[in-house]
């Protein structure tokens, strides 16, 4: 990216940043091959940046990227903001839209970026009452790995025996409070200043019961995929 307008092909042009054919990894890639290419548009909420991303081959490459905190320049009394951004042919400084395609999607959870924070950690023992309902908490992470800030999603969860394949728990998807099994949604206080104090959330606190010890992978459907995204035990 140049922030001049120093490339021949846009004489004429007197400000704006031009995206050249090099990729972040040093390599060249012709974007002025004559095919259709997919663009989007990605803003992280949570870390205040705004990608550009073009598609080559099967590869998201990022031409550019920015800090741009939507809520520090627009406020909170607003119920939404629309972002896009225009094509040109790229021989001359007058833009020559040609996007055939254009869609704006919400991150979603991922059952693969997904965590267990008590991963690998016990989480009880069966002859303890005060340990019962075992729990443990879920991290929601999006496609990118990206910590969920916004709750709401559904998601299912399995626990599966390591050593015993007959012993398979299925939690229920409903919260059924501290002291009941289910999953629950969780939050936690963002110490940040935009604005200060507010609850986040994209956790789950899953809780359940069984009458035999050890480790049990933790089995998480999210997102249309399911995935094994940690373990945790169960002591005697």
């Amino acid at each position: 990216m140049d922030t001049t307008c120093a490339n021949p092909l846009f004489s004429g042009c007197t400000q704006g940043n031009i995206i050249k054919e090099t990729g972040f990894d040093g390599s060249d890639y012709d974007y002025d091959d004559g095919s259709t290419r997919q663009a989007k548009l990605v803003y992280d909420g949570v870390r205040h940046f705004i990608y550009f991303k073009i598609k080559y081959g099967n590869t998201w490459l990022t031409a550019i990227q920015a800090q741009f905190n939507f809520q520090h320049l627009f406020g909170t009394d607003i119920d939404q903001v629309r972002i896009g951004f225009t094509a040109s042919n790229g021989d001359y400084y007058y833009s020559d839209t040609r996007i055939t395609n254009i869609r704006y999607r919400r991150a979603k959870i991922n059952a693969w970026e997904s965590k267990v924070v008590e991963n690998g950690r016990s989480i009880g023992a069966i002859f303890d009452a005060k340990s019962k309902p075992f729990t443990f908490t879920i991290d929601g992470q999006d496609v990118c790995g990206h910590d969920r800030a916004v709750a709401g999603e559904t998601i299912a969860v399995r626990l599966l025996h390591t050593t015993d394949a007959s012993i398979q728990i299925t939690v229920p998807a409903t919260c059924n409070g501290a002291t009941g099994v289910g999953i629950c949604p969780w939050t936690v206080v963002n110490p940040g200043s935009h604005p200060a104090n507010q609850d986040v959330g994209g956790l789950f606190k899953v809780r359940f019961l069984t009458e035999t010890s050890g480790y049990y992978n933790v089995e998480l459907t999210a997102g249309g995929a399911t995935a094994v995204i940690g373990r945790v035990f169960v002591a005697e």
